[in-house]
This record gives structure tokens, C-alpha cells and sequence, in this order.
């Protein structure tokens, strides 16, 4: 595994639109609230263009990536929104660039594809977290809405603090057991296309955590037997469902009771309703770092660090960026 060094106050942080092109009305509040919890903001060269549904055509969007990796001074790769298009960069990334210049890289929704790829081709741990759009633009530091900001105070405590580590206990169990390995996963529709190809992850000893939206019980049964067909469940030692939204049973068939049918022939621990996911507190959660499921107990535990330490000289500033986070979230 290859960690990337911590964020630590002052530092630049990049932003670019891998996916879905956005407005400046989205990302400028997010660009002041950035700031506001001192960091800089450096936005790609192609964060506002469009082709068709796109932020750029597929040159453009993996360049941007490019250019945020080889920059030295980008301590932090953040994602402007999902959508659709992020796997179209695939066959253009330069993995073996990117394992040369390891740093932050965090998104989520369809960024799955290349937080579960750029992780899979390099081993740099990446994160599953908020979008600028779905996470950061929503927080309301004047009305303190909590609810919302909880997405940075848990990104923040993942990207600064090299001894992070964070036991979640609100989830409800669906199969008891359990299980301990890496943390793989993201948007099940992601990591369902991902199936077959030469991105496809390894599953091996993984504790594997999914979520989705607006989809039904009927189409996360279709999802869920592509990745028993694939061999997935033979390979797991557990399994996180994060946030549903919008996703509804479909002729009397819920998803919990498809998730039971599907792997009734598995003896992994599965919980559900776990923080992470889109329109919810939203949990970072690092990709290739140690993981176990505990349902006795009623723990789901991220075991390790996913930042390196930085050297002495920095530790001041370390501080002070994570003592101003606790501030801006306090009453």
C-alpha cells in the first residue's frame, strides 16, 4: 500500500470535474468554505468546460488529472461532482505517473471508478468521499447544520489526522459474523461496469462496502448477481451497505431481503444502513486500509491510518488545521 502524506493547514488543494461539468455557482461557495478551513483551491483547466453531459471531452478530463498529480504543488486531488463519464478515462490515465507522485485523491458516486482503479493499478489508498458538490457545497457553517457538515468534520479527520482511525457503531445487522480485510468499494452500479475489465478490482480478503440511489430492489438484484457470478462473494470477508437513496422495493421485495437471498450461501457478516453514501452524514472511507466487521460487538471498524506523518517542522500547522476544523464545527 502507498499512503499519501496528510493534508496539514495552508496546503493547495485541487479540483477538477473527472465527470458531469458544474456551474461556478456550485463550486465557488465550496472554493470559500475550502478557504475558510484554511486551505487554498487551484481548479483544473477544465473544470467549467463542457462536451455535451461532460466537463470536456475525455483528452481534456484526463489531462486535468495529469496535471493535478505532476503539480508539486497540489497536496489534494478533490472531484467536482459524479454523474456519468469518469470511466471513459480510464484507458487514457497514466497509472505508473500517478504511482510516482502519490497524494490525496478523494470522490465518490461515479469518481468509484477511479478511486477502485487509480487504488487497484498504483496501491495508493484513495478515498471514498464527499464531492464538492455532494458533500461540501451543501455545508452551512452560519446555521451550523451539522447533519450536512458531518461529511467534512469525517473528511477532514480522514485527510489530516495520520492517526485517524474511526469505529462506527449506527448501522443495523442483517447477517451476523465476523470479518476482517482491506476496504474496497463505492457506487454498486460502478463497481458492477467494472466487472470483466482489466480495472476490475481485487476482491480477495476485502471487506467489500457498496451504496446507491434511485435505484429499485429489482435492478440491485441484477447488480449484486453480476457480482456473485463474477466470483466476488467467494472472495470477501464482509460486506458494508451504506446509504439507499431513493431506492424502493419493487413488487413487494425489499433489498434487504434480495442482499439475504443472494448470499444466503455465504457466512461473511453484512450490516446495512451504514453512514456513507449520497444525501447522508457521508463516512470517508479510505480504500485499501485494514477493515473488520464485528457484529457481537456492533462495530465497524477502520483499523488503520490512511495519511503519512509528515516531518517535525510541520506539526505546528498540522495542528492548528485540525484545531480550526473543531472550531468551525463547535456550537
Amino acid at each position: 500500500m502507498i499512503k499519501p502524506k496528510r493534508l496539514v493547514w495552508g496546503d493547495t488543494i485541487g479540483v477538477i470535474s473527472p465527470s458531469f461539468s458544474l456551474t461556478k455557482r456550485f463550486v465557488h461557495p465550496s472554493i470559500k468554505l475550502l478557504n475558510k478551513l484554511g486551505f487554498n483551491v487551484k481548479l483544473g483547466k477544465h473544470v467549467y468546460s463542457k462536451y455535451g453531459f461532460m466537463a470536456g471531452n475525455d483528452e481534456k478530463r484526463a489531462g486535468d488529472i495529469h496535471a493535478m498529480f505532476k503539480d508539486k504543488q497540489i497536496k489534494a486531488i478533490f472531484c467536482a461532482a459524479g454523474g456519468s463519464g469518469a470511466n471513459r478515462l480510464l484507458p487514457l490515465i497514466n497509472f505508473d505517473m500517478i504511482k510516482k507522485n502519490p497524494k490525496i485523491f478523494i470522490g465518490m458516486s461515479d469518481i468509484t471508478y477511479l478511486t477502485t482503479s487509480i487504488h487497484e493499478k498504483t496501491g495508493l489508498i484513495t478515498f471514498h468521499g464527499p464531492n464538492i458538490i455532494s458533500g461540501i457545497y451543501h455545508c452551512d457553517f452560519k446555521k451550523h447544520n451539522l447533519k450536512r457538515c458531518a461529511n467534512i468534520k469525517y473528511m477532514l479527520e480522514a485527510l489530516t489526522n495520520p492517526g485517524y482511525k474511526e469505529k462506527i457503531k449506527d448501522f443495523e445487522v442483517i447477517k451476523k459474523g465476523r470479518g476482517a480485510g482491506r476496504l474496497i468499494g463505492g457506487n454498486l452500479r460502478c463497481l458492477e461496469n467494472l466487472n470483466g475489465t482489466k480495472f476490475m478490482p481485487d476482491y480477495k480478503n476485502k471487506i467489500l462496502f457498496w451504496e446507491e440511489l434511485d435505484e429499485d430492489a429489482s435492478e440491485i438484484s441484477r447488480m449484486l448477481m453480476n457480482l456473485k457470478l463474477c466470483g466476488v462473494f467467494d472472495k470477501i470477508k464482509g460486506m458494508a451497505i451504506g446509504n439507499l437513496f431513493d431506492c424502493p422495493p419493487y413488487k413487494n421485495m425489499t433489498i434487504k431481503k434480495v442482499v439475504l437471498d443472494i448470499t444466503k450461501d455465504y457466512k461473511f457478516p453484512i450490516i446495512y444502513n451504514v453512514d456513507f453514501g449520497h444525501v447522508c452524514k457521508n463516512i470517508t472511507l479510505p480504500i485499501g486500509v485494514k477493515a473488520k466487521i464485528d457484529t457481537e460487538k456492533r462495530t465497524f471498524e477502520v483499523m488503520e491510518n490512511a495519511v503519512k506523518k509528515i516531518n517535525l517542522v510541520c506539526i505546528p500547522l498540522a495542528l492548528i488545521s485540525r484545531l480550526s476544523a473543531i472550531c468551525a464545527f463547535s456550537y
